[in-house]
């Protein structure tokens, strides 16, 4: 399955737990649990107080879908091993874990001190996949159709992505693979007692701390949670919980039919027909001059020009310009048109406004619904880059953020690198900040503005 496969692990890990996006584009349900990341992992957004919101709303972040939650269930089961030598249990572990046939069990995140945010999956490999959300909402996946559909039943709203996928096997074929690929790094912390069973305890660090619980017979997970300290804006805790395991019940796969309630507004993310062919592996990104020859400002129709018709258009009305690092809202001016024009077949959107034009560029992580971007930056960066690599290439970052993933930010240059895994898996491209002002690094991956002192 395409996506550097099921969405980056931990992608979504993604500083994503952020605060309201800007502006609140309903977007793409990356996956059930934010820390996972499907189809899409949510680039920030930068205020003009420095605070990162994202693209999706928390709604359709807990709504997301899919694989990439299953790709996570797996690192992190990769940990829960018996007590042999550490190599042999991640291997047994692996071996129990990409047997099984169909998987259900519930994600639980918990964002500072608030309530959790509650997701029940159910997945059947090389078939389908059901995410059931808070606040009324669903996704579900279905691989014979090359569909995932987004429910949000408060809203009576449905939206219809393309999954884009490499051949016929299906995603619970590619386990062994991402499994392969894992650190090997855990640590062993002695047996302990789970719903009056005793089990084995098994640790893996990554920025924060994952203790897993594994059935010492089948050797596969009961309990998974990772901990982070300051996992989240302002240094707040960050807890989520895998649990209420269930593999290889029967499952209908009536689950997985793309049913579309009667009088929802229907809403399609898919491939153009009848648009021509792009070559992204020609395209250099530059936050001054623009991408290959559409460049920053050009209006929806130049764009379109260059491109072809969107897969779809997302819009909204602001009050005013308000995108832009640096830029806040003119009083009294007339409402802005904003358009989020998604290319996911060629790995991209484009943010256009009606005043400002085309405000900014952002490659998606490759994943269930969206194609690899095979462009680079003016400096020759491409996704996978490591983060030495686009620091050579555009020296040091103005702000830092290794919260639950690393994200490089460079607001007088006019650039966002995220990474996951420590490569490279999406970048933005916007107009640079003015050089009045002074960027503060906050430490948590926000950051300060302020009018330079003459």
């Amino acid at each position: 399955m395409s996506r550097t496969d099921v969405d980056h692990l931990l992608d979504r890990i993604l500083i994503a737990l952020r605060e309201e996006p800007i502006p609140e584009f309903i977007g793409p349900p990356p996956t059930l649990c934010p820390s996972q990341v499907v189809g899409r992992a949510p680039e920030p957004v930068i205020d003009s107080q420095g605070s990162i919101g994202w693209w999706t709303s928390p709604r359709s972040l807990m709504a997301g879908a899919t694989l990439a939650v299953l790709a996570a269930v797996v690192a992190i089961a990769l940990i829960s091993a018996p007590a042999v030598s550490p190599s042999a249990a991640f291997g047994d572990v692996q071996e129990a874990v990409s047997a099984f046939k169909s998987l259900r069990y519930r994600c639980l995140d918990f964002h500072g001190e608030q309530d959790p945010y509650v997701t029940t999956i159910v997945s059947v490999r090389g078939v389908g996949s059901h995410a059931g959300g808070p606040a009324g909402s669903e996704t579900i996946t279905n691989w014979h159709d090359r569909r995932m559909l987004w429910l949000d039943h408060q809203a009576r709203r449905a939206i219809l992505y393309q999954v884009y996928v490499e051949d016929e096997r299906g995603e619970g074929d590619r386990f062994e693979e991402r499994m392969r690929n894992l650190p090997r790094d855990a640590k062993e912390l002695g047996s302990a007692e789970f719903n009056g069973k005793k089990v084995l305890r098994f640790a893996f660090s990554n920025l924060g701390e994952y203790v897993v619980l594994a059935d010492p017979d089948t050797k596969r997970p009961l309990r998974m949670e990772l901990k982070l300290d300051k996992g989240l804006p302002g240094n707040r805790p960050f807890r989520e919980v895998f649990t209420d395991f269930v593999f290889d019940a029967p499952v209908s796969e009536s689950l997985f039919k793309l049913d579309i309630p009667p009088g929802y507004t229907v809403e399609r993310c898919e491939e153009p027909r009848d648009r021509k062919p792009v070559d992204t592996r020609a395209l250099v990104v530059s936050p001054t001059k623009g991408v290959g020859s559409v460049r920053m400002g050009a209006s929806k129709d130049e764009v379109v020009a260059f491109f072809g018709s969107p897969d779809w258009i997302e819009s909204r009305r602001s009050p005013g310009r308000s995108l832009a690092p640096g830029k806040k809202p003119v009083r009294g001016e007339a409402e802005v048109a904003l358009e989020r024009l998604h290319y996911n077949s060629l790995g991209f959107e484009v943010m256009v406004s009606s005043v400002d034009g085309m405000t900014e560029f952002r490659c998606l992580p490759v994943g269930t619904i969206a194609r690899m971007f095979l462009g680079k930056t003016d400096s020759g960066i491409q996704l996978g880059a490591s983060i030495d690599d686009v620091i050579r290439g555009h020296g040091a970052p103005e702000v830092k953020s290794q919260l639950r993933e690393t994200g490089l930010r460079y607001l007088h240059k006019g650039w966002t690198f995220l990474f996951g895994d420590g490569k490279l898996k999406s970048f933005s491209a916007f107009e640079p900040m003015s050089d009045k002002i002074e960027v503060i690094d906050n430490g948590d991956g926000s950051f300060t503005q302020r009018p330079k002192e003459k």
